[in-house]
């Protein structure tokens, strides 16, 4: 998400800058696909692999415990 946000935001600036800077726009967000999609899978393993090897480590609060 952090790319694809930042890709957004700098190609709408750009798109709304100038007639001349929108197809710089689009080959900013073309550009910034693939980055995209080894972004989401890489996080979707990372959450995987946590998952299983630290089941807990995800589903904690940060508030206080009943324990205590």
């Amino acid at each position: 998400m952090a790319v694809a946000v930042s890709a957004v935001l700098t190609a709408g600036a750009l798109a709304f800058t100038d007639e001349g800077f929108i197809a710089a726009a689009g080959a900013l967000l073309l550009a910034h696909l693939p980055v995209m999609v080894v972004e989401g899978v890489m996080t979707a393993l990372i959450c995987r692999y946590i998952t299983k090897i630290y089941p807990d480590m995800l589903s904690r609060t940060m508030g206080p415990t009943k324990e205590s």
